[in-house]
């Protein structure tokens, strides 16, 4: 799979409101993304390019109520009042495939899908890979993870291997160190994908004193190499 790090996902947790709820009809597992062990309404580890292709693993129960299952790449509103952009691949729904509770799919992000931060406004649009299962009678149950789609520039970037941030969770300071310890540009991400904090440092001492508590996502740049982890803060 190709993999793009010219930026790390940000984008982070659960999703707020209504859309957490998932159906009792047939909860969804999904298990990767990508050859990734995921989480729902966690963040996928890295960019997307347009176009890229994603394999989609795991399983959904209450098979013989089941009428169809999809993949969808969903960009919501800032408000969540509705989709302003939407892809939608079927898994099987009747006429296809085969509604047997597994989930195999390989899901293709459009060349000129909505790129992350195209549809923002005074506050962030909810860029959305979505796995849905409708059942009959009308009830449908989905799973969700927040992801980052970016423009298809044929840029790859190395991992930065050996990353380490600690203490984790946090309250003031980290510390950010990698096995060379050059001078690393570090990004800090809110829950919501805003950038909260932006530094320049060598030491790896960085002060998050000023951050609100609840997860985060720090991306690391050294060296033309590029990783991510989340950070919680208290």
């Amino acid at each position: 799979m190709k993999r793009n790090f010219y930026t790390t996902l940000v984008l982070l947790f659960a999703l707020a409101f209504s859309m957490n709820a998932q159906s009792t009809m047939g909860p969804i597992e999904v298990n990767t993304i990508g050859g990734n062990e995921v989480v729902a309404g966690d963040t996928y580890p890295e960019n997307i390019p347009q176009g890229t292709t994603l394999n989609v693993t795991g399983s959904y129960g209450n098979i013989g109520n089941a009428v169809a299952a999809w993949v969808a790449y969903d960009v919501y509103a800032p408000d969540w009042s509705g989709r302003v952009y939407n892809e939608q691949q079927f898994i099987a729904d009747g006429t296809m495939g085969e509604l047997n509770g597994t989930i195999d799919f390989d899901f293709t992000f459009p060349e000129d899908a909505a790129v992350f931060g195209s549809l923002d406004t005074d506050s962030p649009a909810f860029y959305i890979l979505q796995v849905r299962v409708e059942y009959d009678p009308a009830e449908d149950t989905f799973w969700n993870l927040f992801v980052q789609v970016d423009e298809s520039t044929g840029t790859t970037f190395p991992v930065l291997e050996g990353l380490e941030i600690a203490p984790n969770p946090a309250t003031d300071l980290i510390s950010v160190s990698t096995p060379n310890n050059l001078e690393k540009n570090v990004q800090v991400y809110n829950m919501t994908g805003r950038l909260v904090l932006e530094t320049n440092t060598m030491n790896g001492q960085i002060d998050v004193s000023t951050l609100a508590p609840g997860m985060h996502v720090v991306r690391v740049e050294e060296d033309g190499k590029i990783s991510g982890q989340k950070l919680m803060i208290k």
